[in-house]
C-alpha cells in the first residue's frame, strides 16, 4: 500500500491509503476511513500479514487510513478542552475534503474506529456530518476502564507528548501468549509512535463521563468488537451489553465479544475473521452485497418499508429489513391464515441469505438465513402460527360436533350418537 496526504485549509494530514496503483472500486462498494488509537499511526491498518487495507483492497473497497492529528506528519492539535472532541471537529471537516476528492461513486463512507480513535470516530458521527456517513465500525472502547489506569497515566511526566516503553506497550495492547502469532508483537513495532498525554487523560475521564450523550446521538449502524482480553477496559459481557444500549438511536447495532485476542484485535489470531466482519458491515451499509440491487431495490420501491409488528427497527440490516417487506411478494398469499408462517419466514430467510451471499437454509440462528438480529421476528410468526392453529382446531371441532348433531336430528336420534339410541 502506498502513503497519502490530504491538505484542508491550514491543516495537514498524512496517512495510507490501497487506492493507488491501478486500484478499482467494486460498484457500490463503500469508502472507508480508518481512524488509529493511542500511541499507533496509520500504519496500524498496514502492517504486513495483518493489514485491512490489504484484505479491503482485494475486495474491491478504497480505504483510507488517515494519520490523527499531532501523529505521523499530520498538524499538531492543541486544545484547553477535550482533545477527542477537537480531534472530531477537525476530522470532519478533513474528511468532508477527502468525500469530495475521492469518494467517486461510492454510495457514502464507513468511519472505522479503534481505541481513542473509536471515540473520535463516534463524536464524528453524533455530529450528523455534511458528507454522507453510511455506518460507524469500531474496535477496543466500551464503557469504564480499571481503576488504576487514569492514576498510571496522570503519574506520566508532565510532557506533551508519551513515548511508552515497548515492552510496557506490549503488556497491555496484546493477549496472553496464544491469542498471537510467533511474529507478534515485534510485527507490529513499526506502527508505534508518541501519543498526546491529553488523549490518555481524556480518554480514561472526560470521555467516560461524555460517552452515553455522544453514543446516543449517533443514528447510523454501528459494528463493534471488543477483545476478550481486552486490559485497558473493563471488558465483559455487562459492559458490552451497556456499550450496547447505549446508541439507542442507531438504525442497529452489532456489538460482540471477540474470543482470543486483547486490545488490538487486529493483531491477534482471529485478525482475518475480525476484519472480513468489518468489511462485511461496510458493504452492508453501503447496499453493494452481491446481487442485492437486483433482488432487493426494485421490490422495496413497490411495496414500501413493512409496517405494523413487523417493524423495520426489528431488523438488523438493510437487506433484512427489506427483505421483511418482501414477504406478500415472495409467500402466496393463501399461506396466510393457514398457519404456516414458517414457510413465510423461511422463503424471507433465504432473501436475506442471498441478498448477503450468504448459504440460504432455513430459519434458525445457524442456518445461514436470518441474521439474530432479525430472529425475533420470526419467533414472533411461528408463535402466532401456533396461536391461529389451535384457533382453528377448536372451530373446527365447533363445527364438525354441529354438523354431527344435525345428521342424526335428521334421523330420528337427536341428542344421542350413533348405536346408543
Amino acid at each position: 500500500m502506498s502513503t497519502s496526504t490530504h491538505t484542508h485549509g491550514d491543516r495537514t494530514y498524512t496517512g495510507r491509503t490501497n487506492t493507488a496503483d491501478g486500484f478499482v472500486a467494486s460498484p457500490g462498494a463503500p469508502l472507508i476511513v480508518a481512524l488509529h488509537g493511542g500511541t499507533y499511526s496509520s500504519m496500524y491498518f498496514d502492517i504486513p500479514g495483518y493489514s485491512l487495507l490489504d484484505r479491503a483492497a482485494s475486495r474491491g473497497i478504497p480505504v483510507i487510513a488517515l494519520d490523527r492529528p499531532s501523529y505521523g506528519g499530520s498538524t499538531p492539535l492543541e486544545t484547553d478542552d477535550s482533545i477527542i472532541l477537537a480531534n472530531a471537529d477537525a476530522l470532519t471537516e478533513a474528511i468532508g475534503s477527502i468525500w469530495a476528492d475521492h469518494g467517486g461513486q461510492a454510495p457514502g463512507v464507513v468511519l472505522l474506529g479503534h481505541s481513542i480513535g473509536g471515540a473520535v470516530a463516534t463524536a464524528i458521527a453524533a455530529a450528523q456530518p455534511s458528507w454522507p456517513l453510511v455506518g460507524l465500525a469500531l474496535s477496543g472502547c466500551l464503557v469504564r476502564v480499571p481503576q488504576e489506569s487514569r492514576g498510571a497515566w496522570e503519574a506520566l511526566p508532565p510532557i506533551p507528548m508519551i513515548d511508552l516503553p515497548v515492552p510496557m506497550k506490549d503488556q497491555v495492547m496484546f493477549g496472553p501468549v496464544g491469542t498471537y502469532a510467533d511474529d507478534m508483537p515485534a510485527a507490529s513495532h513499526p506502527s508505534n509512535t508518541p501519543v498526546p498525554k491529553a488523549e490518555l487523560l481524556d480518554i480514561t475521564g472526560g470521555w467516560l463521563e461524555r460517552r452515553a450523550n455522544v453514543c446516543g446521538r449517533v443514528t447510523v449502524p454501528v459494528h463493534h468488537r471488543q477483545g476478550e482480553f481486552d486490559a485497558l477496559w473493563v471488558t465483559n459481557q455487562d459492559e458490552i451489553d451497556d456499550f450496547r444500549s447505549g446508541f439507542g438511536a442507531s438504525e442497529s447495532v452489532d456489538t460482540a465479544l471477540q474470543p482470543g485476542s486483547g486490545h488490538c484485535i487486529d493483531f491477534h489470531l482471529p485478525s482475518e475473521r475480525f476484519q472480513t466482519s468489518q468489511l462485511d458491515f461496510a458493504q452492508q451499509c453501503a447496499g453493494s452485497w452481491p446481487a442485492r440491487g437486483e433482488l432487493v431495490s426494485p421490490t422495496v420501491e413497490k411495496l414500501g418499508p413493512p409496517r405494523g409488528r413487523n417493524s423495520i427497527a426489528r431488523c438488523g440490516s438493510a437487506s433484512a429489513r427489506t427483505a421483511v417487506g418482501l414477504r406478500a411478494r415472495c409467500v402466496p398469499q393463501h399461506y396466510w391464515g393457514r398457519g404456516v408462517e414458517r414457510a413465510a419466514a423461511n422463503c424471507v430467510s433465504k432473501l436475506v441469505g442471498a441478498a448477503a451471499g450468504r448459504p440460504t437454509g432455513g430459519v434458525g440462528p445457524r442456518s445461514g438465513g436470518l441474521r439474530p438480529a432479525v430472529w425475533p421476528l420470526r419467533v414472533r410468526w411461528w408463535r402466532r402460527a401456533r396461536r391461529q392453529a389451535a384457533d382453528r382446531a377448536r372451530a373446527g371441532g365447533r363445527a364438525a360436533g354441529r354438523a354431527r348433531r344435525g345428521r342424526w336430528r335428521v334421523q330420528g336420534t337427536a341428542g344421542a350418537r350413533p348405536g346408543t339410541a
